[in-house]
């Protein structure tokens, strides 16, 4: 599994992933680290961060260009993407066509509803009943990959940062079963 991610919001799964033992994670791609604060202190990311501390092999990925270059470079199968942060771009999708690995990105809502880089607000301020977590395959167009799995959740009366902490770790709560049966 190469494993694509950057906030925090991503840990939990990286985590979880690193304990499974069917599964091998060969690589953690994440952004450089970020100047962050007044005095601009060189600062990793959370997904880094942990990748760090479990002793995961890390690619640092600053464009698009290095992005593709890591999906030439790195042997996988799959590579599951959790807030990432950067479009894709389409020279992955052509060479995924002739590889036999896939990408997965795991989004925060009920896809097809709520695409886009904040579904967790959106469903706050459409006045949602429920949302969930989507396992999509990943195609060129923002959000519009086949849907493999999608688990509903109520979300009432709770605000953006409760859902937030309660997607990422039920992420990592059904990662396992998700993986076993893709």
């Amino acid at each position: 599994i190469y494993f694509i991610g950057t906030p925090e919001m991503a840990v939990p799964t990286l985590e979880k992933i690193s304990t499974l033992e069917n599964y091998e994670l060969v690589a953690v791609g994440v952004f450089p680290d970020k100047k962050v604060g007044r005095k601009q202190i060189l600062t990793p990311c959370p997904v880094k961060e942990r990748a760090e501390t479990l002793e995961l092999p890390i690619r640092e990925i600053g464009s698009k260009k290095e992005l593709q270059e890591s999906f030439e470079e790195i042997k996988f199968d799959l590579a599951l993407v959790i807030a990432f942060g950067m479009i894709f771009p389409k020279e992955i999708f052509e060479a995924r066509d002739q590889k036999e690995w896939d990408i997965i990105n795991v989004h925060f809502s009920l896809l097809p509803d709520l695409r886009g880089a904040s579904p967790v607000q959106s469903a706050i301020l459409t006045n949602q009943k429920e949302s969930g977590i989507t396992f999509q395959s990943m195609v060129f167009e923002l959000d519009a990959g086949d849907v493999l799995l999608r688990e509903k959740y109520d979300i009432q009366n709770k605000n953006t940062a409760e859902l937030w902490s309660f997607f990422a770790a039920e992420t990592a709560n059904i990662i396992e079963s998700f993986l076993d049966h893709y």
